[in-house]
């Protein structure tokens, strides 16, 4: 079902705590819906709803209404622009109609700032809300207590650590952790806080530290040479200054999607946003000691290698398939292991990777994204599902968006995924929140990715912090990062998962780490 505007009006009672609102579809599309109510209003409320027409029975709910025939609906706390009574509802099928009443216990709507097409409104969208896994791989760099500069510590720190969670990296002064696959948000945060943590005690043991930057500040490229083994022999060889630079960190995300056709048609839908999730990053305006003007120097040194980038629109997962074949056997690429495209399928377990944005000295940015990219992920896979098609972008296009945040972070102009045109950082991410609102919901992952948001676009991001400190220099950058890698703040947001509003995916393989591989294996 492509998604079709639909009229909607909103008529405020005397009341601000209670809203009606009424919207009229296309009965001609029978389709499954999801509902999100949104109200200016700070608290949840009971939401109550009605559909016309055969199973059209209805229930009361805290906050949560499920109707007979199968249809979620579920009230949160949004954005409103308080000069216009008009709102937008997106999708078809019969007529609807809710109210919310007053009630307690909602975190406070995004600032004023955020786009003002979010409007007190309705948003719709058709298919059925299944969570998904996710996993997270973290990259840290090594840097010597002291000086701050990068030290070959990788397989002593290695040493010291579990045998399952912990893996090398190509270069010696690197290290990575892998979290298991996870479906709340509570869990994987936990799960991150704990790798850094004992990643931190064992980085104490043999007096060096850990840092979580896509580039580190205070280095020279001798500081981390490359890890020993035949393939890095080879890497090194056939790349030569591409490899020798590449002493870079990021963060690398996994959702799992069972179908591995639907994974490949699904990227398309996933793709142009990537940029915005590169933004909220950014972590590594330093490289060699120098500013570069860059909010992600990282990804201008991945660009290089011929197998990054955007990736391509497929089919099907045969075409995707051919395609990373056809890169080995012309000996573009030494294995499957060097697609280092900014989305691809994983090769040993039924997931989707994103790849293209920096390590975050924060871990609740790391895990913002992480919860972001799985509503993407959602979403396009629903999309893909039901034959929907997604509007193409050129890779001219994706890349010249990846630039624009590479260059920019939060702090300047982002590319519009939707328009093409520049727009300010704040907007496109609170545009990028405001579509995946029926998957956050679903999740239980609105109230922590609007909190998390809100206090990034407020702060900045990492590369600008870095930048904005008292004496900026490449070593207080370090110390800077140094703290934030293991500052764990109170549990962001406190709204729970709706009952009865999605399910977990139980097709989905939960992939299980391995002690010999820096990705999840099944």
């Amino acid at each position: 079902m492509s998604p079709s505007a639909i009229d909607s009006h909103i008529a405020h009672r005397s009341a601000p705590q209670c809203v009606r609102a009424r919207a009229r579809g296309d009965e001609r599309d029978a389709s499954p819906l999801f509902v999100t109510v949104r109200d200016r209003g700070p608290e949840p409320g009971a939401l109550s709803a009605r559909l016309p027409g055969p199973n059209g029975t209805w229930h009361r709910g805290h906050g949560v209404a499920v109707l007979s025939n199968g249809l979620v609906g579920q009230w949160v706390s949004g954005t409103s622009d308080r000069r216009h009574g008009l709102a937008r509802a997106v999708g078809a099928g019969c007529r609807t109609e809710f109210e919310q009443s007053r009630s307690t216990g909602m975190d406070p709507a995004p600032p004023s700032d955020a786009p003002r097409t979010t409007t007190d409104a309705i948003h719709i969208s058709g298919g059925h809300m299944s969570i998904r896994t996710v996993g997270v791989e973290e990259e840290f760099h090594i840097v010597d207590r002291r000086t701050g500069r990068l030290t070959p510590a990788g397989t002593e720190l290695l040493a010291e650590l579990p045998a399952v969670g912990f893996t090398g990296e190509a270069k010696e002064a690197s290290i990575e952790t892998n979290s298991e696959p996870h479906l709340e948000l509570a869990d994987l945060r936990a799960d991150l806080i704990r790798s850094r943590t004992l990643l931190a005690e064992a980085a104490e043991k043999i007096g060096v530290a850990v840092i979580a930057s896509g580039t580190a500040p205070s280095m020279e490229l001798t500081d981390s040479p490359q890890a020993a083994g035949e393939r890095y022999a080879a890497i090194k060889r056939d790349y030569a200054l591409v490899a020798d630079e590449q002493v870079v960190c990021g963060l690398h995300v996994h959702v799992g999607v069972e179908d591995r056709d639907v994974a490949a048609r699904a990227m398309s839908w996933i793709s142009p946003h990537l940029p915005t999730l590169l933004a909220l990053s950014a972590s590594s305006p330093y490289w060699l000691g120098v500013d570069t003007g860059y909010a992600s120097w990282r990804n201008m040194l991945w660009q290089r290698w011929p197998s990054a980038g955007p990736a391509d629109d497929f089919a099907s997962a045969r075409e995707y398939d051919d395609m990373l074949e056809g890169m080995v056997r012309s000996g573009v690429i030494l294995d499957l292991g060097m697609h280092y495209q900014d989305l691809r399928l994983s090769s040993h377990v039924p997931t989707i990777e994103m790849r293209i944005c920096d390590a975050c000295p924060d871990v609740d940015t790391s895990v913002l994204i992480a919860l972001l990219f799985r509503a993407l992920v959602q979403r396009g896979v629903r999309a893909a599902e039901n034959g929907e098609q997604p509007r193409r972008h050129s890779q001219a296009w994706l890349r010249a968006a990846t630039w624009r945040a590479a260059r920019s972070g939060l702090e300047g102009l982002l590319i519009d995924p939707t328009t093409m045109a520049t727009d300010s950082a704040r907007v496109v991410v609170w545009q990028l929140i405001e579509e995946l609102m029926p998957d956050l919901v679903a999740s239980g992952d609105l109230a922590f990715v609007r909190t998390v948001a809100r206090r990034l676009l407020e702060e900045g991001s990492s590369a600008a912090r870095q930048l904005r400190l008292k004496d900026p220099s490449p070593r207080a950058a370090v110390e800077l990062l140094r703290a934030q890698t293991l500052t764990f703040p109170d549990f962001p947001g406190a709204f729970p998962k709706p009952q009865g509003s999605a399910t977990p995916n139980p097709t989905t393989a939960v992939p299980t780490r391995t002690a010999d591989s820096s990705t999840l294996v099944a």
